[in-house]
């Protein structure tokens, strides 16, 4: 299987397949998180992000996850609906975005500390291919 997380540590650069790239998948646009402009999002056909670009700090952090497999824990929402969840850190977060049915995570209020996200409606990228990258 291809990884899941590279990094590239001359320009500082990772990237994160939010679910493996397929023959099926075609990179509509990328669109930078209004937020944060060193996270960049790539955004199918289907309106998902298949993939995020990181810059600087926050793609540093994402150095020591390029070896995993298993990239996502699954977990039930309050409202008995199942999401996926990404973390770097365990740290709480002080701000919060959505974009494309994804939520963001950052550690400060000026949304450049990356903690994760969370996919919250995992139904358009297919429970079997999350399953597959998850741990529980």
């Amino acid at each position: 299987m291809k990884k899941l997380i590279t990094y590239d540590p001359e320009i500082q650069m990772a990237y994160l397949y939010v679910i493996p790239f397929t023959s099926e998948i075609e990179i509509e646009s990328t669109e930078e998180l209004e937020e944060n402009p060193k996270l960049n999002l790539d955004i199918d056909q289907f309106d998902r992000i298949v993939g995020i670009e990181f810059f600087g700090e926050n793609a540093s952090k994402l150095k020591g996850l390029t070896n995993r497999s298993k990239i996502y824990i699954k977990k039930t929402s309050n409202d008995n609906n199942y999401i996926y969840s990404f973390r770097v850190s365990q740290e709480n977060h002080l701000q919060k975005v959505a974009f494309h049915h994804v939520v963001f995570y950052f550690a400060d209020k000026k949304y450049e500390e990356f903690i994760g996200f969370d996919i919250i409606k995992p139904s358009l990228y297919g429970y079997e291919i999350l399953d597959s990258l998850s741990e529980c």
